[in-house]
């Protein structure tokens, strides 16, 4: 007797798969590949129909007449020449026209080939910003399935929301802005966590310079010293290495300039003309907290030399009205945040290709966002999770609308940690939807003669 295991009631315990029995088990990875799949094909879709029946073959408009330029020059083999004067060109950093010399190398009509990859350009940033919203919600949760669901949510966001694919008809950088915007903080959040290589921020952090100057100083933001998961000796190792790296991955583009401008210049020479346009009677009296072109008067010089002019006239500008910079500087946060002259912006939208009805839209899409954003960020806050990765980008276009004016498609990059950010909604959800549905683990009795079970 010594020797036999007593007989177990087996129908005293909860089965080990439980949970495979319960609506948690839906959420697979397999579903969420479909749905995200599905999810996908709808962004793509609603792109391409908007290229084709509402911008169609609408003329070029604003920056996007110089990228598509830029990009035919590139294709014939004459690299960044000026398209128009044949002089040497920086007036832009290189990664958009780059990009839309691919559609543009077969022939055909150049503009509407453009546009297209545009949208294809868009749906991948769809699929970016899905995984960023799986990274904001591993940061809450640690469940696969439900970690799924915030990703998921994210992704349905990012498809539909008005302020991504109103600018995926136009061949101009805030496409290539959106999709490098979300994988620098993927690759951020993956660093700060532990997990991720420095390397890989580096070199997204580069591209993304490459293709939108000031987003140079997101990086300087998301590289922060605190908290790292790191003593200090590695953490500034690591430091180190992004920088370096974000650094070597821009500097051919800079020899280039180098080389071949009078002065210097680290990216672009666009931001001589910017601070001019935006430092002038117009900009400080009239349409307050705008640009204009037409206060950048001629100037002799090759582009380097012209944007330094143009520099030097805006500080002197700012310098001689000093009193009317705290107006000028509201106008500008209130223009590129949407809360103040919107109509008059949906207007000035139109010229750069974008019809008033899809701006307002936009318009529309982020008032409804940034309340919800700020709630996900609260939330994240009050669970003791770290949230600068998700601020950065508010913090950059912030700064940005100071330091130039406001408009807003400078607000993209904090549009994409807007709607990463919803993934915490679906984490909160899932887990008390889930968490109700799961059963509560029934106490074991003893079993006869008050002997313990024996051991599967």
């Amino acid at each position: 007797m010594h020797g036999r295991k007593l007989p177990v009631d087996r129908s005293h315990f909860v089965p080990t798969d439980c949970l495979d029995r319960t609506p948690t088990r839906v959420m697979t990875h397999r579903t969420w590949r479909l749905c995200l799949l599905a999810i996908v094909g709808v962004a793509l879709c609603l792109r391409l129909t908007y290229v084709i029946t509402v911008v169609g073959d609408d003329a070029l408009a604003g920056d996007a007449i110089y990228y598509s330029a830029q990009a035919e020059t590139i294709t014939r083999g004459t690299g960044f020449a000026h398209p128009f004067t044949g002089e040497a060109a920086a007036d832009h950093p290189p990664a958009t026209a780059v990009l839309l010399a691919l559609p543009s190398i077969g022939g055909g009509d150049p503009a509407f080939e453009q546009r297209m990859f545009m949208a294809l350009l868009g749906t991948m940033a769809v699929v970016a910003v899905a995984f960023l919203g799986r990274e904001v919600a591993r940061s809450l949760s640690t469940d696969p399935r439900v970690v799924r669901v915030g990703s998921l949510i994210v992704a349905s966001a990012a498809a539909l929301h008005p302020g991504f694919w109103i600018n995926d008809g136009l061949a101009m950088s805030e496409t290539p802005t959106t999709l490098i915007t979300a994988l620098v903080l993927i690759a951020a959040f993956r660093w700060r966590r532990g997990d991720g290589s420095a390397w890989t921020l580096g070199v997204l952090g580069g591209l993304a310079v490459l293709t939108r100057a000031e987003l140079g100083l997101l990086m300087a933001l998301l590289v922060m010293p605190v908290g790292l998961p790191w003593a200090w000796p590695r953490r500034l190792r690591q430091i180190m290495i992004v920088t370096i790296v974000a650094l070597m991955t821009v500097a051919p583009w800079t020899i280039r300039n180098v080389v071949r401008f009078e002065e210097p210049v680290l990216v672009s020479t666009n931001d001589g003309l910017t601070l001019r346009g935006a430092n002038c009677d117009p900009a400080y009296f009239e349409g307050v907290g705008f640009w204009y072109l037409q206060c950048a008067g001629p100037v002799e010089g090759d582009q380097s030399e012209v944007s330094s002019e143009y520099r030097r006239q805006a500080v002197d500008y700012v310098g001689d009205n000093l009193d009317r910079l705290p107006a000028v500087v509201g106008a500008r946060l209130a223009r590129v945040w949407s809360v103040w002259e919107v109509d008059a912006m949906t207007h000035l939208n139109q010229g750069e290709g974008r019809p008033p009805t899809a701006s307002w839209l936009a318009v529309v899409g982020w008032w409804l966002l940034a309340p919800a954003a700020a709630g996900a960020i609260l939330i994240l806050r009050r669970r003791d999770r770290p949230v600068l990765v998700l601020v950065a980008p508010f913090v950059t276009v912030t700064a940005v609308a100071i330091a130039t004016y406001g408009i807003p498609r400078f607000r993209l990059p904090a549009e994409v940690a807007a709607v990463g950010a919803l993934a915490v909604y679906g984490v909160v959800s899932a887990e008390r939807s889930w968490g109700r549905a799961t059963p509560t683990p029934t106490p074991l009795p003893l079993p006869p003669h008050g002997s313990r079970p024996a051991e599967e």
